[in-house]
């Protein structure tokens, strides 16, 4: 009874089954009735014992931890947490006509941005402050050293469709969470994790406005974090009954500032206040709801605003890992180039726009051109493409040991492979994720890439596959220097 919550949803479905409405609620109510009697037994504190503790974000769950932290009590050792967020319900009913999508499409209701009354969410702030206090007051070698925000994925019916109640839980989490750090003067936090588990989980990237971190930074606790995992997503934009716009308005509207620009710069001001991240995880989640829009990263200029000579945000990088990007290929470029400790880089499901032609824009280098043709359909030109990528991973000061490609989108992203340094039997021929890997360094042997059982994505050519089986690389020149060749251009 006591671990009904805790139960599989799978578990609970099949209870379902089963059972009433009346009698679930029932089991419920009576398995938070002597969840609430052994809290301050002694199986309850001694659970608290351990290293790790999970917490449902609610006001009755907080007030009882914020009393087993107290100095002298079992909850004190803790070092790591996660606040587990519940969701409120979602309204299905249509709220709007739609003429696009088909009737059998929900139409979905925004949520507000605080589904929490107003009471209940003061006294979690009172309790989670109080609860960050008592674990910061402890000596030098106790504390918190990890922090992890998730949602109850058995609080949403259907992670396909109820992203409202998932935003405005997360975002609700994220305020309170640091007005909690602010108030409470947490410290020596070493880990942060916002909403990147379970994968459909994810914060709104309009919960970084200025408007809406209603509260400054809490800069002494997040100044010293280590490793920051983030999970984000764009706003929805409800335009489904609007008329398509003019070839002109279009025009317009990517000459004008790009959408959504106070929420990359509250973002990047967001990013800013970690100062000694190595670690660093941006995934981009982006759902095929119909009717709703989402915003990308090339939109907003996340990569460029991150690297801009007016901020030094995550400058010390030796690790990150990117996911579910859309951006610019000079933009990658400069990032490259601005983190010169990057040691390692991963990219899953991303898909990177063609550079610009030489003399276009910056973030090229200016390199004399190729005397080949140039073609945006085809997979020839792919090295061309990347060649400016291709030339900084070559370099010998070049820093990067590691760079992991996986998800392939567009025909542009072959030019981009993985590049990493590690001996043969490190290989595991059984990825079915398709990871490809290109052979070492000062290596003097030809080689073709790994290609585990590779599966491309939809947006893929039929003979991307072929394509990837002729490539090769080469290494061995007498200065020690790597080279990109491709087989069908020897200019290259």
């Amino acid at each position: 009874m006591a671990t009904l919550g805790q139960l599989p949803v799978e578990l609970l479905l099949d209870i379902g089954d089963y059972l009433t409405m009346q009698d679930i609620a029932v089991l419920r109510q009576v398995s938070r009735g002597v969840s609430a009697k052994i809290s301050h037994e002694p199986s309850f504190a001694a659970a608290l014992h351990s290293k790790t503790r999970s917490v449902e974000f609610s006001a009755h769950s907080l007030e009882l931890f914020a009393a087993m932290t107290r100095p002298g009590r079992p909850g004190g050792a803790l070092e790591s947490l996660v606040l587990v967020g519940v969701p409120p319900a979602t309204d299905r009913r249509e709220v709007c006509k739609r003429n696009g999508p088909p009737p059998t499409y929900p139409a979905l209701r925004f949520v507000p941005d605080d589904p929490m009354p107003a009471d209940e969410s003061e006294r979690c702030l009172d309790h989670l402050a109080r609860a960050l206090g008592n674990l910061s007051a402890h000596g030098a070698c106790r504390g918190l050293r990890s922090l992890a925000l998730t949602v109850d994925p058995r609080g949403v019916a259907d992670p396909a469709t109820d992203w409202p109640s998932v935003w405005a839980a997360a975002a609700q989490m994220f305020r309170l969470m640091l007005a909690a750090m602010q108030r409470g003067g947490l410290r020596r936090l070493g880990s942060l994790d916002l909403f990147t588990r379970p994968t459909w989980c994810s914060l709104a990237v309009g919960a970084f406005r200025a408007e809406k971190l209603r509260s400054p930074l809490p800069l002494s606790a997040l100044g010293g974090v280590a490793q920051l995992h983030v999970s984000l997503s764009g706003d929805p934009v409800d335009d489904s009954a609007l008329p398509e716009p003019s070839a002109e308005e279009i025009l317009e509207k990517q000459e004008a500032t790009p959408p959504h620009a106070r929420q990359a710069e509250g973002l990047v001001h967001f990013l800013a206040a970690f100062r000694s991240v190595d670690d660093f995880k941006l995934h981009w989640y982006e759902t095929s709801s119909p009717g709703f829009k989402f915003t990308h990263t090339r939109e907003i200029g996340l990569l460029e605003r991150l690297r801009a000579p007016e901020n030094d945000a995550l400058a010390g990088l030796t690790r990150c890992s990117l996911q579910g990007l859309k951006c610019d290929g000079a933009a990658l470029l400069g990032f490259l180039r601005a983190s010169p400790g990057l040691r390692e880089l991963e990219m899953y499901c991303v898909s990177i726009g063609r550079f610009r032609p030489r003399g276009a824009g910056a973030g090229v280098d200016e390199q004399p051109s190729s005397s080949s043709s140039a073609s945006s359909s085809t997979s020839a030109d792919v090295p061309q493409t990347f060649r400016p990528i291709f030339d900084w991973l070559a370099r010998p000061d070049t820093r990067l040991l590691y760079l992991r490609l996986e998800g392939l989108r567009d025909e542009a992203m072959p030019g981009l492979l993985a590049f990493r340094h590690e001996p043969d039997d490190e290989i595991d021929d059984s990825d079915r994720l398709g990871v490809l890997r290109l052979i070492r360094r000062g290596e003097k042997t030809t080689r073709p890439i790994n290609c585990a059982r590779m599966m491309p994505s939809r947006g893929l050519r039929r003979d991307l596959g072929r394509w990837l089986w002729r490539l090769r690389l080469k290494f061995g020149p007498v200065e020690g220097r790597g080279t990109f060749t491709y087989p069908r251009d020897d200019t290259y």
